[in-house]
């Protein structure tokens, strides 16, 4: 079964309402595999991650697999929002 983005998003923001809480959605260009959460510089064009590379190496010395990298830096962007 194929599920649209336009449904899953009113089926999240359905149970979000529900449960009386707030639903954060990043934009969809936002850089959350190219962002340092721990200092916050995003890559550049010329040092992007590309698909095949699985860690997130940041000048800082800031390294994780960048999975978590980008789920950490999109927690952070919906506390964000949420705190706003």
């Amino acid at each position: 079964m194929k599920v649209s983005s336009i449904n899953l998003k009113n089926s999240l923001n359905n149970k979000s309402e529900w449960y009386k809480r707030k639903l954060v959605i990043a934009d969809r260009w936002f850089p959350s595999t190219q962002t340092c959460p721990s200092c916050g510089n995003v890559k550049k064009d010329e040092d992007k991650l590309s698909l095949s590379e699985r860690v997130y190496k940041c000048d800082c010395g800031h390294e994780l697999d960048r999975d978590v990298n980008a789920g950490l830096n999109l927690l952070y962007y919906g506390l964000n929002h949420i705190n706003n």
